[in-house]
């Protein structure tokens, strides 16, 4: 007769072997909290970085890296790196993708681990935590839904 712990490692063990998305998702949300608690760790809040976002999304192409600028947790600036027709002095419009922090984009990560999106890939900061990559397809099975974000020239 199997122990009440050898029954649970049992079904754990058959969850997965007959569901690797399970198993992908237990990972992926380990690599996340992790990551989190190497960003808390470090307890910045006035940080910069050069966000770039892709986008399958129809009539949306931002190609153009932006600078993000965050002071106490909140974004102080946000400029296009390069000039950028129809935007003035550079700046990235309030609306924009490219506005976001270091939490937001850990936010989105959470997000699709718990609803239907599917995460398709989170690279984290080996030190810091700081998401480096993110890929998430917001509807599967919908076209032009998929979207990425990319960190590099992080800055304390």
């Amino acid at each position: 007769m199997l122990s009440r712990v050898s029954r649970s490692a049992l079904a754990m063990l058959l969850a997965l072997t007959v569901c690797p998305a399970f198993a992908e998702d237990a990972q992926a949300t380990d690599a996340l909290y992790a990551a989190k608690a190497r960003w808390a760790a470090a307890n910045l809040s006035t940080y910069s970085f050069v966000v770039s976002y892709s986008c399958f999304c129809f009539g949306l192409d931002i190609r153009t890296p932006a600078r993000i600028t965050v002071r106490n947790d909140k974004i102080q600036h946000a400029r296009y790196i390069s000039s950028v027709p129809g935007h003035a002095f550079g700046r990235v419009s309030r609306v924009s993708p490219l506005r976001v922090t270091v939490t937001d984009l850990f936010s989105m990560i959470e997000d699709s681990l718990k609803n239907d999106s599917e995460l398709i890939i989170a690279k984290y900061d080996d030190v810091l935590g700081f998401p480096l990559r993110l890929a998430i397809d917001s509807s599967p099975g919908m076209s032009d839904s998929d979207f990425a974000y990319d960190v590099a020239g992080f800055r304390r």
